[in-house]
């Protein structure tokens, strides 16, 4: 699922894809969401504009793509 969000003019490595893909399975496993849902896809294309801006902390990704309300 992640794979499809991720344009290939911003390639990521193996290591980032991997680490991307543990916090979509997370985010998706805490929320209840399944991962072909729309609301995955959301998640999914979020999380990697997030990675893109620079953050690249687990917790704060995982906060934000959570729904907590604030971070940390």
């Amino acid at each position: 699922m992640l794979q499809k969000h991720t344009p290939k003019a911003a390639t990521l490595s193996p290591t980032e894809l991997a680490f991307l893909q543990r916090v979509f399975d997370l985010v998706c496993q805490k929320r209840g969401i399944n991962q072909h849902s729309q609301a995955a896809a959301t998640a999914a294309a979020t999380l990697v504009d997030l990675y893109r801006v620079g953050i690249r902390d687990e917790r704060q990704l995982m906060s934000m793509l959570s729904g907590a309300q604030s971070f940390p």
